[in-house]
């Protein structure tokens, strides 16, 4: 969230269409990380629920793949799966599953800088750390 004076003022002289795109991405990380049930309830001040954060732990001490790292929206399944193309040389695809409201947020080409793991042969989004939109 934009806070100061100086930081609104700039924030508002930027182009509608770019300001748009802004406001979007920010919602869709919202979003993602209460969809996520994200450990960490408020950045200013920090906030982090310890049951979630012990329960994360747990998960990730035991033998589990994972991957972070840039990931591009490739194409929608239904209303509630996108597959994703990690950007990198050597790339791949995966598909995760969100609800509706963020599936009907994302568009094709937005960037995802997410961490994966694979459980039980699927792969589950662990952390987000932000959403981009390729400037054309």
């Amino acid at each position: 969230m934009l806070t100061g004076g100086t930081s609104h003022n700039n924030f508002m002289r930027l182009n509608p269409d770019i300001r748009g795109i802004s406001q979007r991405l920010l919602c869709l990380k919202s979003e993602i990380s209460k969809y996520n049930n994200s450990f960490l309830i408020s950045k200013i001040p920090c906030i982090i629920d310890f049951d979630r954060y012990k329960a994360k732990r747990v998960m990730l001490e035991s033998d589990v793949q994972c991957d972070c790292g840039k990931f591009k929206t490739e194409s929608f399944f239904r209303n509630d799966s996108v597959v994703l193309s990690k950007i990198d040389i050597n790339s791949y695809f995966i598909r995760l599953f969100f609800n509706k409201g963020i599936v009907e947020q994302l568009r094709e080409n937005d960037v995802l800088d997410i961490k994966i793991i694979k459980k039980d042969d699927r792969w589950i989004l662990d952390d987000i750390n932000g959403c981009y939109h390729p400037l054309r």
